[in-house]
């Protein structure tokens, strides 16, 4: 199966992930797709790949587990997957759930305390939580100021998330 390369745009990026869904053969195939796509740069949204009947096929299989990752990513937080027992997150993808929880803090209050942030996305070091908030507002996912005095995130906008069905 080919990679897919993610720099052609995001929205083209889902839309070849759910089209090698629908053509897949078998579950591992779909559920390699599924892992594609939640590494994949840029691709912040799921709800299209979500809604393939191939990718719901992976329901009650050894996959099932590439299936609650992908609706994770698409409406869920990083606290959501670390409650269940499921596949370990690689590195870009630890990175972007917990960029995506961010985005859910942001979007139910307009100003987030650090301590919030930090507890969501399981970071104590104010450093990297600094650094995770400027690598959102950098993905275009967030925007507004920090204020290291007060360690709070003072949201200006933030983008939306799939929404669950």
């Amino acid at each position: 199966m080919a990679a897919i390369d993610a720099g052609d745009g995001a929205a083209g990026a889902l839309e070849q992930f759910c089209t090698l869904a629908k053509s897949a053969g078998g579950t591992r195939a779909v559920g390699d797709i599924v892992q594609q796509a939640l590494n994949a740069k840029g691709v912040f949204v799921f709800g299209e790949l979500l809604a393939e009947k191939n990718v719901q096929a992976l329901k009650g299989t050894e996959h099932a587990g590439q299936l609650r990752l992908l609706e994770i990513f698409a409406y869920g937080t990083y606290a959501d997957y670390k409650q269940e027992k499921l596949p370990p997150l690689t590195p870009p993808q630890k990175t972007k759930l917990r960029q995506l929880s961010l985005v859910t803090l942001a979007r139910k209050a307009a100003i987030v305390p650090y301590d919030a942030i930090g507890q969501a996305v399981d970071v104590t070091e104010q450093r990297d939580l600094e650094d995770l908030v400027i690598e959102t507002v950098y993905a275009g996912l967030i925007a507004g100021k920090m204020d290291q005095m007060a360690r709070q995130f003072k949201v200006s906008r933030a983008s939306g998330r799939d929404v669950k069905p």
